[in-house]
């Protein structure tokens, strides 16, 4: 009853409307005049990751050069080394077989009558990607297997695959 008596002194003299929104408005909801300017938006320049990062003072980072080879990793990119090898051997004796025979291209290699002491290490050179290939190809299908992948085992596996590369290779080059 107080409260309608002083509404109605509000309002001087005359009773009012009750609304919530006089007794319960926070003070953060107060509306006030707000002018906005209206300006273009200027282009962000975006610049290279290089450059960004000598302009910030961070050092460039050191990827591979402070990791200790790993032999699974340098018989990996190996792998794939020769199998880009071999790809590339297979486009130049198709090549060449369109315009010639196989047999007399390796007889007319060998009329060139080269020293043995070239001979050996280029077909040494030119046998080890097969070699290398080829057992490594034999130990990721051992591997496809669900054997030999306990690290002992990859590590005993990888330098069975060189040096058996090496021997195959070697005794295709005499």
């Amino acid at each position: 009853m107080a409260m309608l008596r002083g509404l109605y002194c509000m309002g001087l003299g005359r009773p009012t409307t009750i609304s919530p929104s006089l007794f319960f408005r926070p003070s953060y909801l107060q509306a006030r005049n707000v002018k906005l300017k209206v300006s273009a938006a200027q282009p962000v320049k975006v610049l290279p990751h290089d450059e960004k990062n000598e302009i910030l003072g961070r050092p460039m980072s050191p990827h591979l050069t402070i990791y200790k080879p790993q032999l699974t990793a340098v018989l990996s990119l190996s792998h794939r080394t020769s199998g880009i090898i071999l790809s590339f051997y297979a486009i130049v004796l198709a090549t060449a077989s369109l315009t010639t025979d196989v047999a007399q291209l390796a007889h007319t290699i060998q009329a060139w009558h080269l020293p043995v002491l070239l001979t050996i290490p280029l077909k040494f050179g030119i046998g080890l990607p097969a070699a290398f290939h080829l057992f490594n190809g034999i130990r990721h299908l051992i591997w496809d297997a669900g054997h030999a992948l306990k690290m002992k085992e990859v590590y005993i596996t990888g330098y069975s695959v060189v040096g058996l590369s090496l021997l195959l290779a070697f005794y295709m080059a005499i």
